[in-house]
């Protein structure tokens, strides 16, 4: 039976291949693959500039529901969607728990364990919630951008916006053989336990998976030079070709605009000049009620 290590590191493998396919999503007759992929990947950037700069639990709670409604829009199947969110936020959850007890604060909770009390304030559980929350929603906005876009695509609009050709090359490289090095991970896992005929300690487990660490490092090191060597035999002289993107203005880019422009106004004022943005709002209801 597979150890707890095996399957922790075998459902990490197949999560990562996940949410880095896009699928046949990409290629669905809904909202966000109809917006031009420059226009989606500057306001998608956006967007998670936005997540991060809020500073109240109502405006991540709002863009993670809007996010969710992106994702209707775009015919993305809403389990996919919320599979490809588990990990990392609850990996940001468990990271920031510690906050609860560490921040100063109003008292809300107490543990005694054995002499040492511990008490969690209001201000630790806020920031908690907060910070899972904002990781949750950069995910859920980054997850649609690799859902709803052809690699190709993607590589071609950070083409368009002049980033280094050195990092282009990087991002399609990496992305090209993850999945290569993650499937020969997961053969060596399923290697590893075809071979183990009795119940090893923790420590002795750890000891081995180390050394299937080692062993694809080299793997992967050992592939890496092999194709390298085997693209300069086919005529590789370093640069890629990237086929261009015919700028074709829709309705979708408009309304995705829009959209964009909107919530990020919105969360900026409310931050830094909440004032202005209650105002905006009293005069606005006060002209519909007129």
């Amino acid at each position: 039976m597979p150890r707890i290590l095996d399957r922790t590191l075998q459902g990490l493998s197949h999560y990562l291949e996940e949410f880095l396919i896009s699928g046949q999503t990409a290629n669905k007759d809904g909202f966000l693959q109809h917006v031009d992929p420059r226009i989606k990947l500057s306001g998608f950037f956006t967007l998670i500039t936005a997540t991060v700069l809020s500073s109240k639990v109502l405006l991540s709670v709002g863009l993670l529901l809007f996010s969710f409604f992106f994702a209707f829009l775009s015919k993305i199947p809403l389990l996919v969607h919320v599979k490809r969110l588990f990990y990392i936020p609850l990996f940001a959850f468990l990271i920031s728990v510690p906050q609860v007890f560490l921040m100063e604060g109003s008292p809300v909770l107490e543990f005694k364990i054995l002499t040492i009390t511990l008490k969690g304030t209001s201000e630790g559980i806020h920031y908690l919630i907060e910070f899972t929350l904002r990781v949750a929603t950069s995910i859920s906005f980054l997850s649609l951008l690799l859902l709803s876009t052809q690699f190709s695509d993607l590589m071609a609009s950070l083409k368009w916006f002049r980033l280094p050709t050195t990092l282009i090359r990087l991002f399609k490289l990496t992305y090209r053989y993850i999945f290569l090095l993650l499937r020969e991970m997961q053969r060596l896992l399923l290697a590893r336990t075809a071979r183990t005929l009795k119940k090893k300690g923790i420590m002795e487990e750890w000891r081995e998976l180390s050394q299937i660490v080692g062993n694809l490092l080299i793997r992967t090191l050992e592939r890496g030079e092999d194709t390298y060597l085997s693209a300069l035999g086919r005529g590789f002289t370093g640069t890629y070709k990237a086929c261009p993107l015919e700028f074709d203005f829709q309705m979708a880019d408009i309304l995705f605009i829009f959209s964009t422009v909107t919530l990020t106004t919105i969360v900026l004022l409310a931050t830094f000049y909440p004032f202005l943005l209650e105002t905006t709002v009293q005069l606005i209801l006060k002209a519909f009620l007129t």
